[in-house]
């Protein structure tokens, strides 16, 4: 319907250490998966070598990820993910994000000063305007877009799908890292909950995919 905005599909999680280093594997959590309709609650995690659990372990661990006061959240236009995955019924999300960094909102307001000739960005100059042109710009790569706007509603996924659900997650830490080289001025902390809710604040990658892909 027009005007609706469709729930979130997948999440995908990308952890890191204190130091920075990776931690493998990356998590892409299926919330179609999680609760078909007329079907009981159910888990399942894409992952090479994920430990069992079921629902109350991912709980668990997404409470762990998304509201501890110890851990930093990074995404990339959080708050339409945020929105999105609130969309999907009964699945239990810890709607409190106490940590958060919006890498887009960081990466927007170092080429706004950049623009005013205060502060260079310390990027690559680069037109356009999105993660893989954020991307571009700061660590030399791009993001294959090739699977953006696939059918993320239709199971099963392809290979190709997940590897793209997990690399949009997975390079939002090397994106943070070049952004704390070279303005970290611009990385500002904040609390955030659905449908808009903000509180004033300041490494796990995270970011939601919903079913018409973007």
């Amino acid at each position: 319907t027009a005007g609706c905005t469709p729930p979130a599909s997948l999440i995908q999680l990308a952890l890191a250490g204190a130091d920075g280093t990776p931690i493998l594997p990356y998590w892409i959590v299926d919330l179609v998966l999680l609760q078909p309709p007329g079907v009981s609650i159910r888990a399942e995690a894409h992952t090479t070598d994920a430990p069992g659990g079921g629902t109350s372990a991912l709980d668990a661990a997404l409470a762990r990820a998304f509201s501890s006061p110890e851990v930093t959240v990074l995404g990339y236009g959080f708050q339409t993910d945020l929105d999105k995955i609130s969309l999907r019924r009964g699945w239990s999300f810890p709607w409190r994000v106490r940590r958060l960094i919006d890498l887009r909102a960081a990466c927007a307001a170092a080429a706004a000063t950049a623009a005013k000739g205060g502060v260079r960005d310390g990027s690559r100059s680069r037109n356009g305007v999105g993660l893989s042109a954020d991307l571009e710009r700061w660590i030399y790569k791009q993001l294959d877009k090739a699977e953006q706007i696939s059918a993320w509603h239709l199971r099963p996924l392809r290979q190709s799908q997940l590897a793209y659900a997990a690399a949009d997650a997975a390079c939002l830490l090397p994106l943070h890292d070049a952004l704390a080289r070279a303005r970290r001025d611009v990385l500002r902390e904040e609390e955030v909950t659905p449908a808009g809710g903000r509180g004033a604040a300041g490494a796990a990658g995270v970011s939601a995919r919903h079913g018409g892909g973007g």
